[in-house]
């Protein structure tokens, strides 16, 4: 398993400061997908930061709490992931991925003051093994052909194929994540 270093991916250009966004975008080309050109679900949006290092041509968010936004979604709706499905297909729009990122770090974070405390609130709307179902369940409903997930490990339900996938070991001055690895994969619908 090559497992790929937060700090590589921090010297490439334009990624210093958006090291999992350009993660992801470079994760979304070697599938074969056009990042810039697709309609984005993200069923657990927070403040948007996958997104710094590039913009899908539209960007629909949901989450249960509502956050500062390090990037503005072009809609939003305060939802869980297992219910988003149903107010984006009111807007009759075809989509490209769904993205979950469940919060499944048990650690979290050591300073409050300057981390993310939103992480626990998913905890109280059903755990991430709910969270991650919902996003393929969001995907499935609306009918969108690629799926792309963040979790501690590897995720490959029936009727999903995975096309692209890395492993990541993240730092960070606020987490506890000594040794962790997490995983980074896109699926296709089979």
């Amino acid at each position: 398993m090559q497992v790929i270093l937060q700090e590589d991916i921090m010297r490439l250009k334009g990624c210093r400061l958006k090291p999992s966004s350009c993660l992801i975008r470079m994760l979304l080309e070697e599938a074969g997908l056009e990042p810039r050109g697709m309609t984005v679900v993200d069923v657990t949006y927070g403040e948007g930061r996958f997104y710094l290092a590039w913009r899908p041509r539209l960007l629909l968010g949901c989450d249960v709490r509502l956050l500062k936004w390090k990037v503005e979604p072009d809609w939003f709706a305060l939802t869980p992931s297992w219910a988003c499905w149903t107010r984006i297909k009111k807007l009759a729009l075809e989509t490209d991925l769904v993205v979950v990122d469940p919060p499944f770090s048990e650690r979290g974070h050591r300073n409050w003051k300057h981390g993310r405390p939103h992480y626990n609130i998913w905890a109280a709307v059903g755990g991430k093994e709910n969270v991650l179902r919902g996003g393929f369940r969001t995907a499935e409903q609306l009918g969108t052909p690629h799926i792309l997930v963040h979790y501690n490990e590897r995720v490959e339900p029936e009727g999903w194929q995975i096309i692209a996938e890395k492993w990541w070991r993240p730092r960070t001055r606020y987490l506890n994540l000594d040794n962790t690895i997490t995983w980074w994969g896109v699926l296709a619908q089979t």
